[in-house]
């Protein structure tokens, strides 16, 4: 969150009106502001940089999901970088794109912009969001592994299940080594022995392992 207190938002949407309606309805909030915005074009990661906000709102075409190649571009620059995609449409392979990018929240455009706030506040303090539609492909997807059952998630141990959990959840190293009783060397050497298991390269990655298996929660 910003030193004022408010959090930042910054919004790449290739239609100039939605960017203006975006800021136009974050002006009535108190908690945020916008402080920028990009069709998505040549000086975008510049703008960003310069603008440095707490959530990145990028608006992703369903069909031509090209946007996505700028999420991956942005966590390049700033791998801390809070992104929330908003979808035309929940289809599930834009989703799983949206996730290996790093995005810490997807919804679509039809959702309501009570729910579009409430998800760049979850976001701001860490935590992901999913809307319904999203969550509801998700849960689906949850449900086939748990039909089908998984080799990946047989090879971990019930102590490398909750790390990837608490991992998937936003929780720090640090946390994680207090929830579990565990010294934070041990947390680490972990993690990396998950990822090297799962031949996973990123904590993105690693929570959309969680959520399709089932370890992390969708909201």
């Amino acid at each position: 969150m910003s030193k004022k207190g408010k959090i930042s938002v910054f919004v790449i949407d290739r239609s100039q009106f939605s960017r203006e309606g975006i800021e136009a309805l974050l002006a009535g909030n108190d908690d945020m502001k916008y402080v920028g915005g990009s069709d998505g074009s040549k000086g975008t990661l510049e703008s960003l940089k310069k603008s440095s906000p707490d959530v990145v709102l990028i608006a992703v075409n369903t069909y031509s999901p090209k946007q996505v190649g700028t999420c991956y571009e942005i966590v390049k620059e700033n791998p801390d970088t809070k992104m929330l995609c908003l979808l035309t449409k929940a289809v599930r392979s834009v989703i799983d794109e949206c996730m290996d990018a790093g995005a810490m929240g997807i919804m679509v455009e039809e959702c309501s912009f009570e729910e579009l706030t409430e998800a760049i506040r979850k976001i701001s303090g860490g935590e992901q969001y999913f809307g319904p539609k999203i969550a509801a492909i998700l849960a689906n997807n949850y449900a086939d592994q748990m039909l089908y059952g998984s080799k990946q998630t047989e090879m971990l141990t019930d102590k490398e299940q909750d790390v990837i959990r608490l991992t998937a959840n936003g929780k720090s190293i640090a946390q994680i080594a207090n929830i579990i009783g565990s010294s934070l060397s041990n947390i680490g050497a972990v993690r990396k022995r998950i990822m090297v298991k799962l031949n996973i390269a990123t904590i993105a990655e690693l929570t959309k392992f969680a959520i399709k298996h089932g370890l992390a929660s969708l909201d």
